[in-house]
């Protein structure tokens, strides 16, 4: 089918004429599935890692604890899509969006970027994570993009500063704090650590601001 990939490498700027449209990847694509519109093409995802899953779940519980305890927000994992433009739809990992944008939450799809999305690197989805995928949560003005890269054993944040993606310093080398998520910050050796910690301890000491 014309504007579907499997998995591709490298970066491309502008869709194909024969690009498909984020009308036709919302119709087309079944309930369940998890796929991606990256500039006109749908990629779908392979099967997730245990570890993948471990960590995702993991995420999304102590992020979504977190905002709701602040009342901050919205927290979602795979399941939201986030309709960027006409030929970019894509369904981060973990997504945080800020109460005053939860009025563009639909009943299929968020208009619009995320605040904060989180992918979760696998070997299917190494080159869309770092290249095309990070170029288009740049272009649509996505604050902080999040690559956890277990395989690597490193976790990157990036925020956005005057249209462009900037690595943030980590503090003593492991500490990340957020901009967008107010008060939320994490160590990147308890995300990478097996097993994982106590999602509940972990916000407890958030809460605290016990480090």
């Amino acid at each position: 089918m014309s504007g579907m990939h499997q998995d591709r490498p490298g970066s491309v700027t502008a869709p194909r004429p024969e690009a498909c449209t984020a009308d036709f990847y919302f119709a087309w694509v079944p309930d369940g599935f998890k796929a991606d519109l990256i500039e006109g093409e749908i990629v779908m995802a392979s099967p997730a890692s245990s570890r993948h899953v471990q960590i995702q779940s993991w995420l999304s519980s102590l992020m979504a604890m977190f905002v709701d305890a602040k009342g901050l927000g919205e927290v979602s994992g795979e399941c939201m899509t986030f309709e960027l433009d006409e030929f970019n739809a894509f369904e981060p990992d973990v997504a945080f969006l800020k109460k005053e944008h939860t009025q563009r939450i639909r009943e299929n799809k968020v208009l619009g970027p995320p605040d904060v999305a989180v992918e979760i690197v696998s070997p299917s989805s190494r080159n869309e994570d770092y290249g095309r995928k990070k170029d288009g949560y740049q272009r649509s003005g996505t604050p902080e993009y999040w690559l956890v890269d277990y395989l690597q054993a490193r976790v990157e944040f990036f925020r956005l500063v005057e249209g462009r993606y900037v690595l943030v310093p980590l503090e003593r080398n492991s500490i990340f704090r957020s901009a967008v998520i107010d008060g939320f910050w994490l160590d990147v050796n308890a995300v990478l650590a097996t097993p994982l910690p106590s999602a509940f301890k972990t916000l407890q000491t958030l809460l605290g601001h016990v480090e």
